[in-house]
């Protein structure tokens, strides 16, 4: 036990059993906040909720302490039954007591490593399509300031480069601009189609992991875009 809570002390660069005593169980994220949509949206959103079934709490731990001197009877008991096969130490009630903190336990450890690795993360059908839909929203605003950035850079090179503002690069621009969103639609459209009957927190889901895979391809093809053109502009000056 000592080695367990020094090597999760070490993973978790504090100590593991106040570790423990600090963990809680997930809280899911309020509908209201993974949203920018009005009230009226949001409480049509709060009514597909799937119903949740009713489990036992595992956390705060009361006792760390006594949860820790458990896990060592357990590997003790465990270590006599399995090579000495003396079965006759520990009685029914022990090995429920066992399997009781084990449980206890591995659940504690899913939950600081979840909450560490993925925080304030929905975990339910409907908060994990908003997310995802946040998520495909924050990617689409940034490459749309990009495609603005673009557009503004096209135009101060022509004033430079030829004395005009009539830059060439804009109606093909303007045109891979309308040719990408008839693509997105396209492809969301497929994988929609691809996957068949699913349910609405479902398809939201798909829509908004399709359209963010390919707004991002489209942010670096932006990105490398202006850098070229900023790096002409160093060159020229």
């Amino acid at each position: 036990m000592e080695q367990i809570n020094s090597h999760f002390s070490i993973l978790f660069d504090a100590d593991f059993r106040q570790v423990l005593t600090d963990v809680r169980e997930f809280v899911e994220p309020s509908i209201s906040g993974l949203l920018d949509d009005e009230v009226s949206d949001t409480d049509e959103r709060e009514d597909e909720l799937e119903p949740v079934e009713p489990r036992i709490t595992l956390l705060p731990i009361s006792d760390v302490g006594d949860l820790m001197a458990s896990l060592g009877r357990l590997f003790k008991a465990r270590h006599i039954a399995a090579h000495e096969a003396d079965f006759e130490l520990i009685s029914s009630d022990d090995v429920h007591g066992f399997f009781r903190t084990a449980e206890v336990f591995i659940h504690a450890l899913d939950e600081i490593v979840s909450q560490i690795v993925e925080p304030h993360v929905p975990r339910t059908a409907l908060g994990m399509s908003l997310a995802a839909g946040q998520e495909a929203g924050k990617a689409y605003r940034q490459m749309k300031e990009l495609e603005t950035k673009l557009l503004s850079l096209f135009a101060g090179q022509e004033i430079i480069m030829t004395g005009t503002d009539d830059a060439s690069e804009i109606a093909p621009f303007n045109a891979t601009q309308e040719a990408f969103e008839k693509l997105v639609d396209a492809e969301v459209a497929f994988e929609m189609a691809r996957a068949g009957m699913i349910s609405g927190n479902g398809r939201r889901m798909l829509e908004a992991q399709t359209s963010k895979e390919f707004y991002e391809f489209r942010i670096k093809r932006l990105q490398r875009a202006i850098h070229d053109i900023e790096s002409q502009w160093e060159m020229v000056e």
